[in-house]
């Protein structure tokens, strides 16, 4: 049931946004608001916070990786290891792992 959840949230997600949406507008605010309410809230609402600034630094690493490895794509060919070999299917193989 998660999954078909998520995958339909997914979904949503990019039909109403669009492909084009920076994830960093929205989440530096929403750390933001997170943390005060950790800081400032008692119970369930300071786990509430702490659940949406941490969520949001999840997105905010993905942005930051994202950004970091843009250089590393332009330089990597994958094409020169794509023979019909069974090597290069067993390395083709590792490097999704």
């Amino acid at each position: 049931m998660d999954v078909i959840i998520g995958a339909t949230s997914t979904g949503w997600m990019v039909v109403l946004l669009g492909l084009k949406f920076s994830i960093l507008k929205l989440a530096l605010p929403l750390i933001t608001f997170g943390a005060i309410l950790k800081l400032l809230a008692k119970d369930l609402l300071a786990l509430m916070g702490m659940t949406i600034a941490g969520f949001n630094l999840l997105f905010l690493e993905i942005y930051i990786l994202q950004q970091a490895m843009v250089g590393v794509v332009a330089s990597i060919d994958l094409r020169r290891w794509s023979t019909e070999s069974i090597l290069s299917k067993l390395l083709s193989i590792l490097l999704v792992l």
